[in-house]
């Protein structure tokens, strides 16, 4: 499965030490079964985003990397592209 999110509208902004949850999986509110397979799961789950600071210094993250990659722009994503759960 691949999920695109944008934060576009309206843009996040963060500082420095700030912290979003972009996903979560309560244990209390989920089956044990569905809890106890998500979680084995969520070690597969890959992480990819772009981001750029008030200065325009922008970013690519991966997950599977130990730093994000400097980039020129972050790419538009397109309205199928886009969610904004």
């Amino acid at each position: 499965m691949r999920l695109r999110w944008s934060a576009r509208n309206p843009p996040i902004l963060l500082k420095a030490g700030d912290r979003i949850t972009f996903m979560a999986f309560p244990k209390a509110v989920n089956p044990d079964a569905v809890w106890k397979r998500f979680n084995t799961e969520r070690f597969k789950v890959e992480v990819h985003a772009c981001y750029c600071s008030v200065l325009n210094d922008c970013w690519n993250f991966d997950s599977m990397r130990t730093d994000a990659e400097p980039v020129k722009a972050c790419p538009s994503l397109s309205d199928e592209e886009e969610w904004n759960g």
